[in-house]
């Protein structure tokens, strides 16, 4: 064999060698970034504490996809509600796997699928599920957390659950926690017992909204004091009375009251004082909630920021303001000394005249929610409505394929000359491009 016919033959086994590189990285790139949008898990339930014990936790999680879930080394991870830190609350057995529509429950109690170190805070908090690498699979915040998806879930009272909603068979996925979960009741193992959202809408009409919170007396000076005479002042807007069976309020910390066995009538005052309460007012700053029987916000107050000593935080026509004194079950004072603006930003100092303690002006429960934060989500995925929160595609995979062309295109540069001489031999042997000879 001459050497040339050696050399084309080395040059066409390269050849070979190259495309199949190219073919090899073509493929394998979209499997690749198929296997980074493979189906997630889904938190559906957080327990900070049940009403026997506050060490009492759990979080569930769930497959709402139609494969099994390998869960080999994934972890819960918690932190509070502004830490730098996450915590390893629970590390799942190599080799354990969730089937679709199943359930798994961490728990800090011994009759679940595996244990979980309690140290969760009622009031706020972040948890989050990472797999062996750390890749946060899904991540929910509550009360004032600061990592959770877009806004923090609304703080529960005792006893109730952080609930994923359950609507028409199908967990909420719109990657915002406080749309996505709401209070529930304890149910580990088993579908969230939550509200759909037309339903909700239908229990939250059952509910008044003509009760609201109207005075709060924050930092009441000597002879009286914080742990006996701070007060929560509730008013009844309405023409009825109204019985407050199953309502409670509850702080920004988180601490609550409930309002069994009291009844506000019609234009009534009802006063809540701290020695019955037990809610500390934070003196730099604090919000009360008014909660309905099923969770949901009635009403809030502004923050009033740092506290006036035995000055009253009051609600008026234009929003809040301090008063110049506390008033108790009767109308406001009359005289503002410092209006809250809706950012609670600088306040504006004004002295005029407030002609009534009643006013028409509430807080629904869409307006009294919090402001939406936004989160540290550098973490999280993109978001399947199916599937719940992915890995974003790799960038390995779009370089497999930038190197599968330049392979490609590389080799048809470099040996140029060998596939000129290959394509015309080619044409020779077909006979193509050749003039027919005249006969002799």
């Amino acid at each position: 064999m001459s050497g040339i016919n050696i050399l084309f033959m080395n040059k066409g086994v390269q050849l070979l060698i190259i495309f199949i590189v190219a073919l090899v990285a073509t493929v394998i790139a979209p499997v690749a970034a198929w296997a980074n949008d493979a189906p997630r898990l889904l938190i559906t339930e957080i327990s900070p504490g049940s009403k026997d014990s506050a060490t009492d936790e759990f979080v569930e999680i769930y497959n709402p996809s139609s494969v099994t879930i390998d869960l080999s080394a994934d972890k819960i991870q918690y932190k509070s509600a502004s830490g730098k830190t996450w915590t390893t609350k629970a590390k799942i057995d190599d080799g354990t796997e969730l089937a679709p529509g199943q359930y798994m429950v961490l728990s800090t109690k011994d009759n679940f699928t595996a244990h979980l170190q309690s140290g969760m805070a009622q009031a706020a908090g972040n948890i989050r599920l990472v797999d062996a690498e750390d890749t946060v699979l899904d991540q929910v915040g509550w009360g004032t957390a600061d990592a959770a998806l877009v806004a923090p879930a609304e703080p529960v009272v005792v006893g109730q659950t952080i609930s994923r909603k359950l609507i028409d068979s199908k967990y909420a996925q719109s990657q915002n926690n406080l749309g996505d979960f709401v209070a529930g009741e304890p149910t580990p193992g088993n579908p969230t017992k939550v509200a759909a959202q037309s339903e909700l809408a239908s229990v939250a009409s059952d509910f008044s909204l003509d009760i609201i919170i109207n005075e709060l007396l924050p930092d009441p000076t000597s002879p009286l004091t914080d742990s006996e005479d701070e007060f929560i002042e509730l008013f009844n807007d309405g023409s009825g009375a109204q019985d407050l069976t199953g309502y409670s309020l509850m702080d920004a910390s988180g601490h609550s009251f409930k309002l069994d066995g009291r009844t506000i009538g019609a234009a009534g005052y009802l006063v809540i004082r701290s020695a019955e309460s037990k809610i500390s007012l934070n003196n730099d700053g604090d919000t009360v909630k008014l909660l309905a029987p099923n969770g949901e916000t009635i009403d809030i107050t502004e923050d009033y920021g740092k506290a006036k000593s035995n000055l009253s935080w009051g609600r008026t026509g234009d929003g809040w303001s301090w008063t110049n004194a506390p008033t108790p079950g009767s109308a406001n004072a009359s005289v503002l000394i410092e209006q809250a603006d809706s950012a609670n930003a600088a306040k504006t100092t004004t002295s005029k005249k407030l002609a009534t303690k009643k006013t028409t002006a509430r807080t629904n429960t869409a307006r009294a929610k919090a402001a939406a934060k936004p989160a540290n989500t550098s973490q999280i995925g993109t978001v399947s409505n199916e599937q719940g929160p992915n890995v974003p595609a790799s960038n390995w995979s779009w370089l497999l394929i930038t190197l599968g062309v330049a392979t490609i295109g590389y080799g048809i540069y470099e040996y140029r000359p060998e596939i000129t001489i290959f394509f015309h031999k080619l044409r020779a042997k077909l006979g193509l491009g050749q003039k027919a000879r005249p006969k002799s």
